[in-house]
């Protein structure tokens, strides 16, 4: 008893020097920035083969090639993704821009591409953009507007990751809830 009365004291004594502060609550994985993960699955330089399918309203059959880097930039704290390729009548070049925002514990995503309408806008980019990772795939969905000017949501999911190969997919959502893919990425890591 005498023991426990100490520890109490030396406890209440050590309380009084270094007061108590309020630790911040242990995060959780889903509030950890997943950056390293995914640069760690795309990082680096890939050779693209580019199909579109027939719903793209593209001729059957359209494909072609190019390249894509995937890096880290500003600190580790943003990745970029730069990408070219022609097919068709398409001369595709694209700047990806993916970070990590830690305030709200999200990723937020922004494209800038030389063929777009909608393009490099910071403020859709954090606001109605959508990015997920779970681990194996990253998706990322954006409200635009189509060319009939409904709203539609564009959907890009990187899938099928592997050290040396991975499959890009690009789709539009038909009705709630239901993507049809326009186009399909096959990328093969360039040696």
């Amino acid at each position: 008893m005498k023991h426990l009365a100490v520890c109490a004291l030396a406890s209440f004594a050590l309380i009084s020097v270094f007061p108590c502060r309020a630790q911040p609550a242990s995060r959780s994985p889903a509030a950890v920035s997943p950056l390293r993960a995914i640069l760690k699955a795309l990082g680096g330089r890939w050779e693209l083969s580019v199909k579109f399918e027939p719903a793209s309203g593209f001729p059957k059959g359209t494909e072609g090639r190019g390249v894509e880097t995937w890096r880290a930039a500003v600190r580790e704290r943003t990745l970029l993704s730069e990408e070219s390729w022609k097919a068709g009548p398409l001369d595709m070049s694209l700047l990806g821009i993916l970070w990590w925002d830690g305030n709200s514990g999200r990723l937020h995503a922004m494209d800038c591409n030389n063929q777009g309408k909608s393009t490099c806008d910071p403020k859709d980019a954090a606001e109605s953009v959508v990015v997920d990772w779970n681990g194996t795939e990253l998706s990322i969905a954006e409200p635009e507007r189509g060319p009939d000017g409904k709203l539609v949501t564009s959907r890009v999911t990187f899938k099928d990751i592997h050290a040396d190969s991975f499959t890009e997919l690009d789709a539009l959502e038909t009705s709630p809830g239901q993507f049809q893919t326009m186009m399909t990425i096959h990328a093969h890591r360039a040696h």
